[in-house]
C-alpha cells in the first residue's frame, strides 16, 4: 500500500504526468493530476514498465488486463485489450 502511495505521489508531482491548465486565473500553471491514472492504480493496477522514448508512457496491468497510459499534453489511458 505504501507503494502505491508513493508511486501516486511521484506521478501526481511529476511533469510527465501533468498538464498545465490556462482556462482561468486562479489555476494557471497549476497541474492537473491525471484522474485515469490515479483510478487504475487505486483499483489495483500494477505499473508493469515505464518508459520516456516518444512518451511519456505507463503500462499498467491487473489480472489479464492492461492500459497503456500517456503523459504531456494528452495525459490519457487506453485499455490495450
Amino acid at each position: 500500500m505504501i507503494r502505491v502511495a508513493l508511486v501516486i505521489a511521484a506521478l501526481a508531482a511529476s511533469p510527465a504526468f501533468a498538464q498545465s491548465t490556462a482556462s482561468d486565473a486562479g489555476s494557471r500553471g497549476r497541474p492537473v493530476i491525471n484522474a485515469q491514472l490515479v483510478q487504475l492504480l487505486q483499483d489495483g493496477y500494477d505499473i508493469k514498465a515505464a518508459f520516456a522514448e516518444g512518451g511519456p508512457y505507463v503500462l499498467l496491468q491487473k489480472a489479464t488486463s492492461a492500459y497503456l497510459c500517456r503523459g504531456g499534453g494528452t495525459a490519457t489511458c487506453e485499455k490495450l485489450n
